[in-house]
């Protein structure tokens, strides 16, 4: 039986740390590295004219950042996964490329073992975060939701249950203009810019069940 070899583009701009993990990643027979670079701008060039399977890139670049190469790839539709890194904890930066649907996550800490597992979740469709950044992420939502007001956290489940303004405002006894306010204020504060992100930030970690004695 034959099989085609995962094809990861590599992009970092710390050329020491990019040279080992091609280095690493190269030894395995599962892998192609169809390039490795130190520039979002070059990461590019080489998706447009090479097939790419995943783009492993860290996060914080000088000249156009992780997720400014990401942005692209989704603005241009590039068949592509992506599984980003950081040597830092740049916990706003991954939760908002988790949100924005970047495929995988992983801190450049962890043991290549990670990353390899990593790779091969997300070759097969999956997403991953990785066990080092999985509770620091889930904390970070939980800072947020202590902003929450108890009006707003009641919003936020009738947001989930598909009701509309009005229905939400019939509910708690309140006008439906209230309702657009706390509405706005939750959005803001979680910083979804539709219902579909609201919901997604609320079920992300499972955090619903938080939620079902709000009332």
């Amino acid at each position: 039986m034959t099989y085609s070899p995962i094809k990861i583009l590599l992009l970092d701009d710390q050329r020491i740390f990019l040279q080992s993990l091609e280095m690493a990643l190269g030894m395995d027979d599962l892998f192609e590295i169809v390039g490795a670079v130190t520039k979002g701008s070059e990461a590019l060039k080489i998706i447009k004219s090479h097939p790419v399977d995943i783009l492993v890139m860290d996060i914080a670049m000088p000249e156009q950042s992780g997720m400014a190469v990401f942005e692209t790839i989704k603005s241009d539709k590039v068949d592509i996964k992506v599984i980003s890194m950081s040597g830092l904890m740049q916990m706003d930066a991954f939760a908002s490329l988790w949100e924005d649907g970047v495929q995988g996550i992983v801190h450049k800490s962890d043991p290549l073992d990670i990353l390899l597992y990593a790779i091969d979740r997300v070759s097969r469709g999956m997403r991953y975060v990785s066990p080092s950044l999985q509770e620091r992420m889930l904390e970070l939502d939980e800072n947020v939701l202590k902003l929450l007001t108890k009006r707003e956290k009641q919003v936020l489940l009738s947001i989930i249950a598909g009701k509309s303004n009005k229905e939400a405002a019939e509910d708690l006894g309140v006008h439906v203009t209230t309702i657009r306010t706390h509405r706005e204020n939750l959005m803001s504060k979680i910083d979804a810019h539709s219902t579909a992100e609201v919901i997604h930030f609320a079920l992300r970690h499972g955090l619903m069940a938080d939620y079902q004695t709000v009332t």
